[in-house]
């Protein structure tokens, strides 16, 4: 029997279609929605995967609003001061020029105004400011932030404390804070001598770098530059570590071997003060340039990318009158085994810069080496900073005829901020009221809650601070209610404030 193709195997199948029309059909309404949601699900959980493992790096300034710094020059709320000034009156004086500048809007202002002496003229230098460096960086895979100086010192904010000019933060720390009032904020500080120069001529920059828990980095460099009004510029550039340009090889200096120098009375007194560690190190790899014309050295343990700077100037006896150590990393490596008084240390300094020993007061740190294992002291001519973990003086500076003392005294109700804040609020109060007399000393009188309930019942506010004070009288008499040619000591000023508010004063005398 022949078989019968597929075709004609089976007989055709005839579908009758009233009946298929009478079958009831089940509509899912509930597919849609079902639908709908699982799509904005799924983008939600990719879009905080996306923002979980984000990984931006962008260098802001705030000029009232947060710009992404370019590889364009862009001009900052940032004014350098080099004015000759006919009145004396710092007070009035840094008033004036906060009205210039300032807006009364300003969510942020910062100021430095000093008054110099140049050859029987006066003038007024400094700084300010209504704006910032801060950085928008998020991603899980950074370990910390570095923040690196360049020839200036950097004063870095972030919650609530000021840290040093070259400072490594977590990047939990950072993140702590992101985008609130006490995040990171970096602000550029000129040193006194670069009002020796002509603004227009000025230039600095700063490093920030980025490292990643796998050790890699990113590492940026912002350049700073001022017109002829004072006006600052800025610009970022991305760079390579063995293409960092620190100012000390942009500038056409001739560098010497810090092992060939001749032992001049500078290097001598030099090579006294520092740890034994430096001076190997610098034997070994040091640069030297020194320009004879403003009596200054710098000491470096690269050109093109040094881990240890030390700037020096000398008077015309070859004595030094300033010392700052500038390291950008080596002093980390020195292990000391024991810590050393810091008073001996400073003693011993003493007998090299003036062959005595005079008593020392422990003062206030200045602003930019708050937050380390830092102290810092004066005698009648210097100023010590010390890095107590390393026994290394970081810094000496030749003290300035009647500069205030502010004596450190230690907390637990208030911040370095609020004290000195509190202490500047009194200098200028004392400046613009106490003619005729001259503030000697200043210093936080000590926690005493009971006694600032009293002056807050009294005076109003949230808090209330305590500072005394030593000032001299000269022959007027001051305001006439002052005891001519006196020194008036344990003269107490009385401040209040609201929270998150200026210090006020309120009272002052005994």
């Amino acid at each position: 029997m022949k078989n019968k193709s597929f075709k004609s195997y089976y007989d055709e199948i005839q579908v009758d279609e009233n009946l298929l029309q009478q079958i009831p059909i089940k509509k899912h309404h509930y597919y849609k929605p079902i639908l709908i949601i699982s799509c904005v699900v799924l983008l939600f959980v990719l879009g905080i995967q996306n923002k979980e493992t984000k990984d931006t790096f962008e260098i802001l300034a705030y000029n009232q609003t947060y710009n992404s710094i370019t590889t364009q020059a862009t001009p900052m709320d940032y004014y350098l001061i080099h004015d000759q000034v006919d009145i004396m009156d710092k007070v009035q004086l840094k008033k004036k020029y906060e009205e210039k500048y300032f807006s009364k809007k300003t969510d942020f202002k910062q100021s430095q105004l000093d008054l110099k002496n140049y050859d029987g003229k006066y003038y007024l230098d400094g700084y300010l400011t209504t704006s910032y460096f801060t950085v928008d960086v998020q991603s899980d895979k950074i370990e910390s932030i570095r923040i690196v100086q360049g020839g200036n010192p950097l004063e870095i904010h972030l919650g609530g404390k000021v840290y040093q000019s070259d400072t490594t933060i977590s990047y939990d720390l950072y993140k702590k804070y992101y985008h609130t009032k006490k995040g990171l904020k970096v602000i550029w500080k000129p040193e006194d001598y670069l009002f020796n120069s002509k603004i227009k001529d000025i230039s600095d920059n700063f490093r920030i770098e980025v490292n990643y828990k796998s050790k890699a980095s990113k590492l940026f460099e912002v350049e700073l530059s001022f017109n002829q009004k004072g006006q600052m510029f800025v610009q970022k550039r991305k760079t390579k570590r063995t293409e960092i340009n620190t100012e000390l090889k942009q500038s056409k200096h001739k560098y010497l071997r810090f092992s060939t120098l001749s032992e001049s009375e500078t290097i001598k007194e030099l090579k006294e003060l520092l740890p034994q560690e430096v001076i190997d190190e610098l034997m070994k790899n040091g640069y030297v340039y020194e320009d004879k014309k403003e009596n200054y050295f710098n000491f470096s343990n690269d050109k093109d990318e040094p881990t240890l700077r030390l700037d020096v100037s000398y008077d015309k006896n070859n004595k030094i009158i300033q010392y700052v150590s500038k390291e950008y990393g080596f002093t980390d490596s020195i292990t000391s085994t024991l810590e050393k008084d810091p008073i001996e240390i400073i003693k011993h300094a003493q007998d090299i810069l003036m062959n005595q020993q005079l008593p020392l007061t422990e003062v206030i740190l200045p602003s930019h080496y708050s937050g380390g294992n830092y102290k810092a002291y004066i005698d009648d001519f210097y100023q010590y900073v010390i890095q107590t973990d390393i026994n290394m003086l970081v810094r000496i500076e030749k003290r300035e005829e009647n500069d205030i003392v502010e004596k450190e005294v230690t907390s637990n109700i208030y911040s370095y901020d609020d004290i000195t804040s509190a202490i500047n609020t009194v200098i200028d109060y004392f400046n613009e009221n106490f003619k005729g007399c001259t503030l000697k000393e200043i210093y936080y009188a000590g926690d005493n809650e009971n006694y600032f309930k009293e002056i807050l019942q009294q005076y109003g506010g949230d808090e209330a601070i305590v500072l005394t004070s030593t000032f001299d009288v000269d022959g007027s008499g001051g305001d006439g209610s002052l005891n001519p040619n006196s020194t008036y000591k344990d003269w107490i000023w009385l401040l209040v404030r609201n929270k998150q508010g200026e210090w006020k004063h309120v009272d002052h005398g005994y």
